[in-house]
């Protein structure tokens, strides 16, 4: 019994919402009282029509009024009852050991498309999970393999407890289920924000904090499944390991559901019921009793989440572009590419062609997402020539209406003809439009900033202090932009580097022209230049190295090139300085330096081995080419040697990035010597696999699907 002080012209719908406050996972009724023992119920759909003051008693006494308002329990259900009785309109989050639903509403459902399922509903299948990964998509009821349930199957951001996971986790284990479902609701579009999510919002964009929005998560969940199926399912846990299983397909796509045609033993248990009345103790559980339960719909439960959209993505136009804004820009795709460089007119640059993905190109031109090309030259010699002295300057050439390009300048002290090799890395930075992706990626924080340097007067360099919130704190790189190419600038080789601004506690941009035709500095052109600032990152991605009193830095010979940019701590200590990159060493060239003590790199290394899937985030992927530079177009087979293939930094699981995406997975269980990894079409995603025991001449063969 409770009390609550209310008004006689209340509407039975409003009213509702009051109850519900006290009496929780309890579908009721109003009913109209037809005499001392019989209650009428009052649908639903009636509600609206009819007022408290219809179907209320009032009893006077010698001391007060006493007024009774008459529950009685559903006698059938709708949108409304199941959306009450399952929280379907709150967020929720992932987790290890199943999804946790929020503390405060999110959502308010205003409508819903809800289907009864009938006898189709009832499956008996057995599960066989092969990865941490598919166990945790079943502990969160995401059976469907479609890249949006993926976006939240993030194992990174599980720490260490995803380590203990992996520990105890036993490959092949199986589940035997029966499960029944009764009904599915959809109501992607018929979900309205709350007003105590949309200023939560508001006041964290305000406080100009990206972790607020991860407080927000904290507080109103991390997605909402917009589409759900009610019913009950009975895990059995199978004590075996099987033998052998079929090779049927995976059901709807998504984890390896398998039927198993002969194990060991077959014993099993009930080990965990979703739905249903629940048994004081699992060891007492009656399958017989459990499926007569369901015809009651008061005890149905969520047995499948299905097109889940995390919950800013939700949110109105105005708001969602804000979060979008104020997140800052991802890598929306990177690739490392080796290429053959052949320089046959002497003093002009070649002109790279990039292999620009048709949906990537789209994603360039929409003027939203405000995108950036940064690209590293890397001379990996295989030279014809003694070429120690030889090195690469590299611009972006971006005509209007057309995709990027590089242009590769050879800066040469002894002008010949050069046929070598280089590793070209180039990436695409900008706003990254699809909140449901960066959900777990707060930390990291990118900025760009264009200068426009189509300056009039003429000048060999040119400074530019950047904005005062950028210090000698935060690494830079940088690189020239030009949107034409003509004789004015085609022997133009521009460079740059950093300089710390000390009197006012920033940094600037200090750019230069040198011509190669002429061998000399020369007037700067027009041209745009884009900084990269790396606010914050994965460790170990992005710092500082240091030249200690030697004009070069010795690297690690890796095969994934480095951004880097040269940085000075003194306005005035150095004029124009190029590098000279090669994959074991970074050397100074041309320098016209007072100190070569206050002269520093910044670096920037989004394929850090440390870090697999940096760049899951974007669209992108981290992907080196290196045996199968071709396969893209041409459907190229190419091999090489496992550790090769490990370094590289490719694994052998993979995705498309696009809704219809396709995972194969199991590579560890085949008893061949071989691999065969099949990129489905691209771009794809490659999921690291450095945990797993594989052999060292393991031989790797990718194959192109088209």
């Amino acid at each position: 019994m409770f009390e609550y002080k209310f008004d006689y012209s209340f509407k039975e719908n409003d009213f509702r919402d009051i109850i519900n406050k006290f009496i929780k996972n309890h579908p009721f009724s109003f009913s109209r009282k037809l005499d001392a023992t019989k209650l009428v119920e009052i649908n639903n759909e009636e509600e609206d029509n009819v007022r408290l003051s219809e179907i209320i008693e009032v009893i006077n006494d010698s001391d007060n009024q006493v007024i009774y308002l008459y529950l009685i329990k559903c006698s059938t259900y709708d949108w409304k009852i199941l959306n009450d009785l399952c929280n379907l309109d709150f967020g929720r989050t992932t987790t290890l050991y199943g999804n946790k639903i929020a503390d405060e509403r999110a959502f308010i459902m205003k409508d819903c498309e809800m289907i009864k399922i009938g006898a189709v509903g009832c499956d008996h299948r057995t599960i066989v999970i092969q990865s941490v990964e598919e166990r945790v998509m079943i502990e969160n009821l995401f059976f469907s393999s479609d890249n949006y349930v993926h976006d939240f199957i993030n194992l990174r951001t599980f720490g260490e407890k995803l380590k203990n996971e992996e520990a105890k986790f036993e490959q092949n284990r199986s589940y035997r289920f029966t499960e029944f479902g009764k009904v599915s609701l959809e109501f992607c579009n018929h979900l309205e924000p709350t007003p105590e999510f949309i200023k939560a919002v508001e006041d964290a964009l305000k406080s100009k904090e990206p972790m607020k929005l991860k407080q927000i998560i904290e507080r109103f969940g991390q997605f909402v499944p917009t589409k759900v199926i009610l019913g009950g399912r009975a895990y059995y846990e199978e004590l075996n390991n099987l033998k052998e299983y079929s090779k049927g397909n995976d059901y709807k796509g998504g984890v390896s559901s398998k039927i198993k045609s002969g194990i060991v033993s077959c014993r099993s248990k009930c080990s965990k019921l979703i739905g249903g009345k629940q048994p004081v103790n699992l060891e007492d559980f009656d399958e017989k009793t459990w499926i007569k339960s369901l015809k009651d719909f008061r005890n149905w439960d969520c047995i499948e989440f299905q097109n889940p959209i995390g919950i800013f993505q939700l949110l109105p136009d105005n708001l969602r572009k804000k979060i979008i804004s104020f997140l800052g820009k991802r890598i929306l795709y990177s690739i490392i590419e080796d290429r053959d460089y052949q320089l046959e007119e002497i003093g002009y640059p070649k002109v790279i062609e990039l292999n620009i993905p048709k949906f990537i190109s789209e994603i360039i031109q929409d003027e939203e997402t405000d995108c950036n090309i940064f690209a590293t030259v890397v001379d990996i010699g295989c030279d014809f020539y003694n070429s120690n002295d030889d090195f690469f300057n590299c611009q972006v050439l971006h005509l209007p209406g057309a995709d990027p390009r590089l242009l590769i300048h050879c800066i040469q002290k002894e002008v010949r003809k050069r046929k070598c090799k280089v590793k070209i890395g180039w990436m695409v930075i900008g706003y990254y439009k699809d909140l449901n992706f960066i959900l777990n990626d707060f930390d990291v924080q990118l900025k760009t900033i264009e200068t426009d340097c189509n300056f009039n007067a003429k000048s060999i360099y040119f400074k530019e202090y950047l904005h005062d919130s950028l210090n000698k704190k935060i690494p830079c790189i940088g690189i020239p932009v030009i949107d034409r190419l003509d004789s004015s600038n085609k022997s133009l080789a521009i460079g740059h580097h950093f300089f710390d601004d000390q009197e006012e506690d920033r940094i600037g941009t200090f750019t230069f022209s040198y011509c190669l035709e002429k061998k000399q500095f020369v007037y700067l052109p027009k041209f745009n230049f884009y900084t990269l600032a790396i606010l914050n990152h994965h460790p170990n991605t992005y710092g500082i190295l240091h030249f200690e009193q030697k004009p070069y830095i010795e690297l690690d010979n890796s095969l994934k090139p480095k951004y880097i940019s040269l940085f000075s701590t003194s306005e005035y200590n150095c004029g124009p300085i190029f590098l000279q990159h090669k994959c074991n060493r970074i050397e100074m060239k041309d320098v016209d330096c007072i100190s070569q003590e206050q002269i520093e790199c910044n670096f920037f290394d989004p394929y850090d081995s440390q870090n697999p899937n940096i760049l899951g985030y974007g669209l992108g992927l981290d992907l080196c080419l290196s045996g199968f530079r071709d396969c893209r177009d041409s459907g190229h087979v190419g091999d090489m040697n496992f550790q090769a293939f490990v370094s590289a930094g490719l694994g052998l699981c993979c995705r498309d990035s696009r809704p219809t995406g396709l995972w194969l997975t199991g590579f560890r269980d085949k008893p061949e010597n071989n691999v065969i990894l099949i990129i489905p079409r691209w771009p794809i995603w490659f999921v690291d696999l450095a945990v797993a025991k594989w052999p060292k001449n393991l031989l790797v063969t990718a194959k192109c699907q088209q």
